[in-house]
């Protein structure tokens, strides 16, 4: 049991509170709002909508990296929102998206780009980075 809780403690402080938070099954960033996301898309305001699923290790290192991004002068602004890809499987595959850890950036009013499966902090950035 020591061994346990020694693990859980190390992924907690490796995964920071957002992944353990991830991990619990508990949104990180604000639910898929269709009004919102419809107005966004509307004022041509650039968002991300992050596609996820509970459990999924993947998802949960693209969090960590995502709120460790949006917390930067570069990219505090930018509107994101969560949709989990089983509750959400209808409102996912509108999208298009098939599989969790999918991440897709619009501006403009249409999809920018997309990327799915991707942690690291710097493709990450690459991708939020991206212009029409």
């Amino acid at each position: 049991m020591k061994t346990f809780v020694a693990l859980a403690a190390s992924a907690a402080v490796l995964l920071g509170a957002a992944g353990v938070a991830q991990a619990r099954g508990q949104l990180i960033f604000a639910p898929y709002d269709a009004p919102a996301v419809a107005a966004a898309a509307q004022a041509e305001q650039r968002h991300l909508l992050v596609f996820t699923k509970n459990g999924c290790p993947v998802c949960t290192r693209q969090v960590v990296e995502l709120e460790k991004l949006l917390a930067t002068p570069e990219f505090r602004g930018l509107r994101v929102w969560q949709v989990d890809v089983v509750k959400q499987k209808a409102l996912a595959e509108r999208y298009g998206v098939t599989r969790q850890s999918t991440l897709v950036v619009y501006d403009d009013g249409r999809e920018l780009a997309r990327r799915q499966g991707v942690t690291a902090a710097a493709d990450i950035a690459a991708l939020l980075r991206m212009r029409a």
